[in-house]
């Protein structure tokens, strides 16, 4: 079933709850996903604001990582998949301060194998690595989705955010279509590799 055809067939049960145009407002909507109790989220960031910590200035990037910090310390699970590419280019781009990035890293934990990790115990789950191009067909490292998907017990929700031009836009969604979504991303974040510490953690 095409994607058109499966809006049409389930479109009744899935709903757009708002397109936002901006840098800043994905992270305001996300924060509201997350501090709603999901059991399980999906981050896809290129550049990671759980390793990096929050540019300085963003307020609403603050609020969202600290809500994911509170959920991972509740034992959300949470399935992350950041590049070292777009954070070595977050960290050298001018202008941009990351003051809490030491707090940041000291709340990552190390598993086997140094593999970096998001939260500890049976809840605990890897950091996985956008692959390099070559390792997988029609693939395009620097056009990977970035969205937060969350899943409350089988109902689900997503973030996601595009560019359109110079404008940032972010597609706020629930329902059937959401949970597909989520599945996708999951599979996806499962066939990344792992990476160890040092690899997302530049000096």
């Amino acid at each position: 079933m095409s994607v058109v055809s499966a809006i049409g067939a389930r479109g009744a049960d899935t709903i757009v709850r708002g397109v936002h145009v901006g840098h800043r407002d994905h992270y305001r909507v996300a924060t509201e996903i997350i501090d709603r109790g999901p059991s399980r989220v999906v981050l896809m960031q290129r550049s990671s604001t759980l390793v990096l910590g929050p540019e300085q200035g963003w307020d609403d990037e603050a609020a969202f990582y600290d809500a994911a910090w509170r959920s991972i310390g509740l034992g959300t699970e949470w399935f992350h998949v950041a590049s070292a590419e777009g954070i070595a280019r977050h960290l050298a781009r001018a202008g941009s301060v990351f003051a809490r990035r030491g707090e940041a890293l000291r709340r990552l934990t190390v598993g086997p194998g140094d593999e970096l990790r998001l939260g500890s115990g049976s809840t605990g789950r890897p950091v996985k690595q956008l692959p390099p191009d070559r390792s997988m067909l029609d693939y395009k490292l620097d056009r990977q989705a970035r969205m937060v998907s969350a899943d409350f017990d089988g109902s689900f929700e997503a973030i996601v955010v595009v560019d359109v031009g110079d404008h940032q836009c972010s597609i706020h969604q629930c329902g059937p279509l959401a949970e597909k979504l989520f599945t996708l991303c999951l599979d996806f974040w499962a066939s990344c590799p792992t990476v160890t510490s040092g690899e997302l953690t530049p000096s």
